[in-house]
Formats: structure tokens, sequence, C-alpha cells
């Protein structure tokens, strides 16, 4: 992704996410790491989830996801997204979305 060949979006949300568990996990010494990768990858856009976005997901919530995997698919659906990134499988029932691994 350094070299700008993909173009792909990550929201603030999935970030600090991320973060958390790699402070859990002891390794918070490589999250400044991650954080200047992401900020210095060319084709990589980083989206803050509005209010909005975050109510939305609630609605999401009914389609049988939790409020993480809700809020990623309202990120998609803002964006005009239709394929997702992930290994969780959850996203395999949602019709409007392909789930793509990793």
């Amino acid at each position: 992704m350094q070299n700008g060949e993909v173009t792909a979006l990550i929201s603030t949300f999935t970030i600090d996410g991320i973060s958390i568990v790699l402070e859990r996990e002891g390794k918070s010494g490589v999250i400044l790491d991650f954080l200047n990768a992401l900020t210095s990858s060319r084709g990589f856009h980083i989206y803050s989830p509005s209010m909005d976005d975050r109510i939305e997901a609630v609605s999401l919530m009914k389609m049988g996801l939790d409020y993480e995997d809700a809020i990623t698919l309202q990120c998609a659906f803002a964006n005009n997204i239709d394929e997702i990134m992930s290994l969780d499988r959850h996203f395999d029932k949602i019709k409007e979305i392909k789930r793509i691994e990793p």
C-alpha cells in the first residue's frame, strides 16, 4: 500500500480499536509505528465516523452485528464502499458488502 497501488479506507474507530488491542497485548511500543505507517501510506484514507454514522450503526445492529462490526459497516456504506477486508465472517451475512480475507 505504501506505493499507492491500492486505495483503502480505515476509520478512526478501527484505528483506536487496533491501538487499544496493541496496548493490552503489551505492544504499546508499536502503536506509534502503526499510526505513522497509516499516515504515510499513499492510497490510504482515514475516515472519522460522525454522530450520524454512529446512530445509523445502532440501526445496523438489527442485522445481527455487534456495535464494532456495525460501525465498520456504516463507515463503508457512508463512503460507497462495497468490499471490506476482514477475517470476521459476520460480514458474510450482509448482502450489501463483499468480505475479502486479507
